[in-house]
């Protein structure tokens, strides 16, 4: 039923190879990938292979993690505080959400990240993206980041006392703003 990945490869090969592809067929591709991954699923069954990684954030310094790291060697919300402090004020947009902040925050940062990192959590977060918003809710805990805006929702970006802060920080470490 399911192709060996050498086979998937060269339906791939054959598919962008061909003379009557003038765009992009998704779906064509996503049937490809999807082969894909239930091939890798097939290794990680029969293996017992039970982690979960976001593919999504990758680096040649996470790739060489696995070789090195232990799987409890991830950084902590508090490891986030200051470097998303420091990021939001300068990349903080008030038309971005949460998420769209956190994502190009993680972006931001990947060459940091290691394999533990970028794991699946059992509720299928992924790790760093769970401890960042951790260390949001730390940050507004202390009142460096506001709680609700004006308009009485809630919000993640840094308050006047943060403001204050983290320019002042970055004038001391001479860093442009």
């Amino acid at each position: 039923m399911t192709k060996n990945l050498s086979e998937i490869q060269n339906d791939l090969q054959a598919y962008f190879n061909s003379p009557e592809l003038k765009r992009f067929d998704n779906n064509k591709i996503s049937s490809k990938i999807f082969e894909i991954e239930v091939f890798l699923q097939q290794i990680k069954k029969n293996r017992d292979i039970k982690d979960n990684f976001d593919a999504s954030i990758c680096t040649e310094k996470i790739i060489k993690s696995f070789e090195v790291l232990l799987p409890e060697q991830f950084h902590r919300p508090v490891d986030y505080q200051y470097a998303f402090s420091m990021w939001m004020l300068t990349n903080s947009r008030p038309s971005q959400s949460l998420y769209e902040h956190i994502d190009l925050f993680i972006d931001s940062i990947s060459e940091f990240l290691n394999y533990p990192d970028i794991k699946r959590t059992s509720t299928g977060a992924t790790r760093c993206k769970t401890n960042v918003r951790m260390a949001i809710m730390q940050l507004r805990s202390y009142g460096i980041l506001l709680n609700k805006n004006e308009q009485g929702t809630r919000t993640h970006f840094l308050s006047s006392f943060g403001l204050l802060i983290f320019c002042y920080l970055k004038i001391l470490t001479n860093e442009n703003l």
